[in-house]
């Protein structure tokens, strides 16, 4: 089984002091089940790509605000799921 998604970040956080707006995220499943007797056995990789860096506020100005990149913020992480389930 597979799958891919998107998921749109919409607005910057409401938090006074970080202000912090993430960058929209790629999704990537893939996964594999089987059937041992009674038992079900399901193993998933889960990716998610942050597709932007990541802005906080760096500081307010009268009159405008300045946002500066969270270096590093769009990295890869990889999720292992399992799931194991009777047919009783």
């Amino acid at each position: 089984m597979y799958g891919v998604g998107y998921q749109l970040s919409r607005q910057r956080s409401a938090n006074r002091i970080a202000r912090l707006e993430r960058g929209d995220d790629l999704l990537l499943r893939a996964g594999y089940g089987t059937s041992v007797g009674n038992a079900s056995i399901r193993l998933e990789l889960l990716g998610i790509k942050r597709l932007n860096e990541s802005t906080v506020l760096n500081r307010q100005i009268v009159g405008r605000e300045e946002f500066v990149r969270v270096a590093k913020s769009d990295q890869i992480q990889i999720n292992r799921l399992g799931e194991l389930s009777s047919f009783r």
